[in-house]
């Protein structure tokens, strides 16, 4: 190939190269395209731990009692629970705490036998619960309370807890664990 003739296929593919670019308008989408297939489901995934959507739980109370220890054998107080329905007090769980000034959590019922007192907890009507202190020998209270602030946690029924079917017993569980569980602050 001489040459001229191998100058000539270069600019001939110049030309053609120039004479392809794009210098007009797009033109319109066409249309879509049929759906493919849907592929198998994946496995199921873990059940997640229970959440707080629906557990209620009160701040810290100041303690209702207002009596003198040194006359009473018992005294009955309460505390208003707005989120205490039949429902919650049939089928699900509620949990009171009391909170020493040294800030020690103690489940209710509670027994403190170096205060010769005895807390418990039940729930009232009218979304009331009620506050029971006592002494545990028969005599006066004769101490002040050790108890001086309260919480409630109303965790209502049909939780699921990890794919179990059996229903949790929340009262075995501490109030860290409980707090930890549900993302409850302090």
């Amino acid at each position: 190939m001489n040459s001229t003739t191998r100058l000539f296929a270069i600019l001939l593919m110049g030309t053609l190269t120039m004479a392809c670019s794009k210098d007009g308008d797009i033109g319109p989408q066409g249309e879509q395209g049929i759906q493919g297939q849907q592929g198998p489901a994946g496995p199921q995934g873990e059940v997640g731990p229970a959440g707080t959507a629906n557990v209620i739980y009160s701040e810290w109370i100041t303690s209702p009692f207002t009596f003198d220890p040194n006359t009473y054998l018992n005294w009955n107080s309460f505390i208003i629970a707005p989120g205490l329905t039949e429902d919650i007090k049939e089928n699900g769980a509620v949990l009171v705490y009391g909170k020493s000034a040294g800030d020690v959590v103690y489940q209710l019922p509670a027994v403190i036998f170096g205060r010769n007192q005895s807390y418990s907890a039940r729930p009232g009507s009218l979304y009331n619960l009620r506050l029971i202190v006592e002494s545990i020998d028969s005599d006066v209270i004769g101490q002040p309370l050790l108890l001086i602030e309260f919480r409630y946690i109303l965790i209502p029924g049909g939780i699921p807890e990890s794919g179990k079917s059996a229903p949790v017993d929340y009262t075995k569980f501490s109030y860290e664990e409980i707090a930890e569980r549900f993302n409850i602050p302090d």
